[in-house]
């Protein structure tokens, strides 16, 4: 009879403690990462495609996609972008892409210096860091911008860019937000 009741304390502990003596991971919010269009504010949802038609071959500021980042958590984030892909012409050599967490911390980039797949802000520039429940870039420090008229047969020129969180380890975590850049004549 002991050893019958010993056996059943001895399983309702195990069971009792086993997942409070397995640690949890941190849960992440999952959408706490926003971007908006500076200076609109019209919040750029994932699959957007925002669309410009200025004028091609020429640096025409209505051609800019000036936008910034809202941070929705408790918890203070990093925010990295990368070009995913390009479309309707053979290189990145008409774009400019500055980024930053401030228009005077920002780094702006052209044509070749862009890459698809790379990582930015790079590992040496200024981090963009969003204190909880903040923004970060606001007044046009991140800003993506074509100058490339599409090559034929091509009627248009895209760029998709993923926004998207880190965590202290340089994992990707939460949300990521995708969007089209679309240069249309």
């Amino acid at each position: 009879m002991k050893k019958l009741i010993m056996a059943l304390l001895v399983g309702f502990a195990t069971i009792g403690c086993s997942k409070d003596e397995v640690g949890t991971p941190d849960v992440i919010d999952t959408n706490t990462l926003k971007v908006f269009n500076y200076p609109s504010n019209s919040e750029i949802l994932d699959g957007s495609t925002i669309l410009f038609s200025g004028s091609a071959g020429l640096v025409d500021p209505t051609n800019a996609l000036k936008f910034y980042f809202k941070n929705t958590s408790s918890s203070e984030m990093k925010v990295r972008m990368r070009l995913i892909s390009i479309t309707g012409v053979p290189n990145t050599n008409g774009i400019s892409f500055c980024y930053g967490p401030n228009v005077n911390d920002g780094v702006c980039l052209q044509g070749s210096a862009i890459t698809i797949g790379s990582l930015y802000p790079r590992n040496n520039d200024a981090q963009i860091i969003i204190p909880a429940n903040g923004t970060a870039g606001t007044g046009g420090a991140n800003k993506f911008q074509n100058s490339s008229a599409p090559v034929t047969p091509a009627t248009s020129v895209s760029y998709v860019i993923e926004a998207f969180q880190q965590d202290v380890n340089g994992n990707e975590v939460g949300n990521k937000v995708r969007f089209t850049y679309k240069y249309q004549q």
